[in-house]
């Protein structure tokens, strides 16, 4: 669990039960996931979004906190960006 310490825990203990992703080569960014059920994502390793860029978020590690919310540190790959 050595990326614990990038998320901004601030930001994200004001949730329960949510989903997050913590891009570990910018912790200071993440995202909060609403598309998606949580049980789903605890099977995965990988998980795509799409939108103006199609990006693979390699899930490198899962963590649920106290507020029981779902952490998901991720290495992000963009695969096609349109213009």
């Amino acid at each position: 669990m050595g990326y614990l310490h990038k998320a901004d825990w601030s930001a994200i203990q004001s949730h329960q039960n949510a989903v997050f992703m913590v891009n570990v080569e910018g912790p200071s960014e993440y995202k909060h996931i609403t598309t998606v059920d949580k049980n789903d994502l605890l099977a995965v390793k990988y998980y795509i979004t799409y939108g103006s860029c199609t990006i693979v978020h390699e899930i490198v590690e899962k963590t649920i906190d106290e507020n029981n919310n779902l952490i998901l540190f991720v290495k992000d790959n963009v695969i096609e960006c349109s213009r």
